[in-house]
């Protein structure tokens, strides 16, 4: 119906048919129901519904519509303008055979280092210098909690975890200390602390390795864990003072927001 194919030409008949299908939860029907939403088609013409259909449907991994969610977030149509949100969509959408996106994705990115920077003053009285991620391995470390120390934490092991999705440890408290409830059980309590290991692109070519394992930080008769903030993109601010990295990113589309970490510099290489 919408393309008139063997049936006269009928938009209003094809939103129908879309419907029907994108309540069952087909995922491609959910994304063309949006898109006749977002144009108009047979229907009025509404961002917000186009933005919830292809939200269903980009959360069932269709590319189609999770590109298209992502440049709802660039433009601010039915959602508030949101870097880090239409970054992450339009990495779904690339990991799922977008090419569109990942040309987008990567015009995103720069546009976003080189006209929203974050508006920090510090950055042009400093060292801080534009880099790029180009490599990036994600850790995690257990701890438990022992009933006979009290509040104290027991390293219990160093795993590797890959292929985790950076923008999950962004501002993510995931250890803390244990309250005096906690620690009248007997059993003991896994905690586990998320970091991440860097390599980054300098602007001379050269290569830093920077790695952030757990924040430490006395709380009262214990200690408070939590895992280390990680870019959720590939460019950012690094600021070196020593064997200390500051790295510095944006969260937000217009710059007004950003993030930042302190890392541990473990050397400084040349390319290959």
């Amino acid at each position: 119906y919408q393309n008139g194919e063997g049936v006269p030409k009928d938009s209003v008949e094809a939103v129908s048919w879309y419907r029907k299908s994108a309540e069952q939860g087909y995922a491609v029907a959910q994304s063309n129901l949006g898109s006749m939403y977002y144009f108009g088609n047979g229907v009025l013409k509404d961002s917000v519904q186009a933005v919830a259909w292809w939200r269903k449907s980009a959360e069932q991994g269709y590319a189609k519509a999770q590109r298209n969610l992502g440049l709802m977030y660039v433009r601010g149509e039915g959602v508030p303008k949101d870097l880090a949100e239409a970054l992450r969509w339009h990495k779904k959408a690339a990991e799922n055979g977008s090419d569109d996106a990942r040309t987008e994705l990567a015009e995103l990115e720069r546009t976003a280092a080189n006209a929203n920077r974050p508006r920090n003053d510090e950055r042009s009285e400093s060292n801080a210098m534009q880099v790029e991620i180009v490599a990036k391995r994600d850790t995690q470390q257990e701890f438990v909690v022992s009933k006979s120390l009290g509040d104290s934490l027991i390293a219990a092991g160093d795993a590797m975890a890959s292929n985790q999705d950076p923008t999950l440890g962004m501002a993510s408290v995931i250890a803390r200390g244990v309250s005096a409830a906690e620690r009248s059980t007997s059993r003991p309590r896994l905690l586990i602390v998320r970091g991440a290991v860097l390599v980054l692109k300098l602007r001379d070519g050269r290569l830093a390795n920077v790695a952030c394992e757990s924040k430490y930080a006395p709380q009262g008769n214990g200690v408070n864990r939590r895992s280390c903030r990680i870019p959720g993109g590939n460019q950012l601010w690094a600021e070196f003072q020593g064997d200390k990295a500051k790295l510095t990113w944006l969260v937000s589309l217009d710059g007004s927001k950003v993030e930042s970490e302190t890392y541990n510099l473990t050397g400084i290489t040349n390319q290959p």
